[in-house]
């Protein structure tokens, strides 16, 4: 009896031990996402991998437990203008957790981008604060973001689609 329970001890420890950090790949700092279907990725952490939790923070609070997912992706629902990042956690089938990985990007939900001052419609404002700000680099979620199409630089591209919209 003695040497069946060190044995599953030694077991869970080893378990643990094989289920690697997931890790989140990066490209950018900052992403946005132009519905409320925001959907993230991860490699696939190696070793016995029953399932992950997956750990949300909005709005840089704190990380909360949203879910889990037997695959590497997961949608989470945005709302407009705020900002997720994730964690995950690969979890084996006796529920040992192996480490937490290193947050995400942050994905900002921005519906109807091109309606710069959000008041719910596409006019000269708009295109004038895109103007006011053609040319200059957009670094950090300001808002109003004359960066439409949020590739970090304000220019004729944000310009083109606020017309389009107007």
């Amino acid at each position: 009896m003695k040497d069946s329970l060190v044995a599953r001890i030694v077991l869970s420890l080893l378990i643990t031990i094989i289920i690697s950090e997931v890790l989140i790949t990066s490209v950018h700092s900052v992403d946005y996402d132009d519905d409320t279907n925001l959907d993230f990725a991860w490699e696939a952490a190696t070793g016995p991998v029953d399932h992950y939790n997956v750990y949300a923070s909005i709005d840089n609070n704190e990380y909360v437990l949203v879910g889990t997912t037997t695959t590497t992706s997961y949608t989470l629902t945005g709302e407009d203008n705020h900002k997720y990042r994730i964690k995950v956690q690969a979890v084996d089938a006796m529920g040992n957790v192996g480490p937490m990985s290193e947050e995400s990007d942050t994905v900002i939900c921005r519906l109807n981008p091109w309606d710069v001052n959000k008041d719910g419609v596409v006019n000269e404002t708009d295109l004038a604060l895109v103007l006011q700000h053609f040319g200059q680099a957009v670094t950090e979620s300001i808002e109003p973001n004359p960066d439409v199409n949020g590739n970090g630089i304000v220019n004729i591209i944000d310009l083109i689609i606020v017309e389009q919209k107007y």
